[in-house]
């Protein structure tokens, strides 16, 4: 598994005027890996980290309802939020747009007149077409860490890619260990806290994508100098 598609590449692929961000707009380059309907609580427990929720409201009663949506994707780790306003949601209660920008949690609103299955097909098919490209990148990243010497395996699949034969080359492991500097060995839970260092490093700088190689996580830096590559780590993992 390696880096996806970014919520701003969906987001610029819309007509702005039929899509509209009016929140959250710190993570917009957050990754997504899906979509998802939540039309109810019940539904909000299945989402998975990095999915896009989308909602057109028929099955909530009041706006405190349309609040708790909100808030239990985003405590599910959701990528963003679209509320599509028409006969059941007429409008975007002001405490939503306040938790999503002090949460910078993406919050998008689509007119009723927009198809919302269209949308969705066509996000789908551009998630898809980036999960093609993760596919056959990280298939030329292992090949060239595993068997240098055989560049036919790798370069051709990296050069379609950008990654240049010319260019200067730099790996970095990352292992995630627990309070008891043990390694996590639940999967869910570190690719959860993978998916996090994703969207912090990887959508927030050029020339770096990223891989999962036997429960590490391994990023590829391209024409980057050593003092480059820690001031990214320095700059986007602070926390």
């Amino acid at each position: 598994e390696i880096m996806g598609i970014k919520l701003s590449e969906l987001y610029n692929s819309c007509d702005k005027k039929n899509f509209k961000l009016i929140a959250g707009e710190k993570n917009i380059n957050n990754s997504v890996s899906w979509i998802h309907m939540v039309e109810g609580m019940e539904i909000t427990q299945f989402v998975e980290p990095n999915e896009l929720s989308f909602t057109t409201g028929i099955a909530i009663e009041n706006e405190e309802e349309l609040f708790e949506l909100v808030k239990s994707s985003y405590y599910s780790n959701a990528t963003g939020f679209v509320i599509n306003i028409g006969p059941f949601i007429s409008r975007i209660p002001e405490e939503i747009i306040n938790f999503c920008n002090e949460h910078d949690f993406p919050l998008f609103e689509m007119p009723w007149h927009v198809h919302l299955a269209e949308i969705m097909r066509k996000f789908c098919y551009q998630i898809t077409l980036a999960e093609r490209v993760e596919i056959e990148l990280s298939s030329a990243i292992k090949n060239a860490l595993f068997f240098p010497s055989q560049k036919d395996s790798y370069m051709p699949q990296l050069e379609r890619y950008g990654f240049k034969s010319e260019n200067s080359y730099c790996i970095s492991i990352i292992e995630i260990f627990d309070n008891n500097n043990l390694p996590i060995i639940d999967m869910e839970k570190q690719l959860s806290l993978l998916k996090k260092i994703e969207n912090a490093l990887i959508f927030n700088s050029n020339g770096i994508c990223s891989l999962i190689i036997e429960n590490k996580f391994v990023v590829l830096f391209s024409g980057y100098e050593e003092l480059e590559v820690k001031n990214v780590y320095t700059k986007n993992l602070k926390r």
